[in-house]
């Protein structure tokens, strides 16, 4: 029961201090063009870096290569 009250209380705190920031900050909380589209190859369409992004799919392709 000890360790069920100390997570809730790790987790609200979480919570309420993403609030806190969120409310200070305006920003809502986003994620990453990385995870599972970024490992089955597919191009990021959503940060605006698809340049980047490629160049830095050509560099990790040679380098695969070349091991």
């Amino acid at each position: 029961m000890e360790t069920f009250l100390v997570t809730l209380a790790f987790l609200l705190s979480f919570f309420l201090l993403c609030g806190v920031g969120y409310i200070f900050a305006k920003k809502a909380l986003k994620g990453s063009c990385g995870g599972l589209g970024r490992i089955m190859g597919d191009s990021c369409m959503f940060c605006g870096k698809k340049e980047e992004c490629d160049k830095k799919k050509l560099e990790n392709s040679l380098r695969d290569q070349a091991s």
